[in-house]
């Protein structure tokens, strides 16, 4: 029915109902993807982003974003990857164009990229196919974006905040 609605179950019912929640974005965008993320519900658009927050109350269960909108969108849905206590992703929009952010469960959104690597990934031709993935060793967080197409991945040590290039 309308494409910005959601819907949602009761527990062990297929019956779906909707909810009366819909988009609170300036930009009217596709949705890319919808994440959960710090207990709230992300969803990404092309453009933009919203972030819902659980009501408590079953019969509504998420609330309208308020001020929690952005103009930062998801250039590619699986260039996002959630670890711990962070999710990093690749952007577009008015905003951001080919960007690099990292929000935390605390709440803020950081772009973690710099001139140099947007320009790197600006000369991407595939970039709406690019994959993101994460991990955590010896103390240090990692952020790795590639484009197997293009035949380059790019690594971010967030625990030294340096970018570099892997093979």
């Amino acid at each position: 029915k309308d494409t910005n609605a959601w819907f949602y179950t009761d527990t062990g019912t297929d019956t779906f109902k909707e909810t009366n929640v819909y988009f609170g974005e300036s930009r009217n965008d596709r949705t890319v993807r919808v994440t959960e993320f710090g207990g709230n519900v992300w969803s990404f658009g092309t453009f933009s982003y919203d972030i819902f927050s659980r009501t408590g109350n079953r019969l509504k269960p998420y609330s309208s974003p308020k001020s929690a909108t952005g103009k930062i969108g998801l250039a590619s849905g699986d260039s996002l990857s959630i670890i711990d206590d962070y999710m990093f992703w690749l952007g577009s929009g008015d905003t951001s164009t080919n960007g690099i952010y990292m929000a935390t469960k605390t709440g803020g959104i950081n772009r973690i990229s710099d001139d140099g690597i947007e320009e790197i990934i600006r000369h991407w031709k595939y970039q709406g196919y690019a994959r993101g993935f994460s991990y955590s060793d010896k103390g240090n967080l990692f952020y790795f974006i590639t484009s197997e197409a293009d035949d380059m991945t790019l690594g971010y040590n967030a625990t030294t905040k340096k970018w570099f290039s892997c093979g």
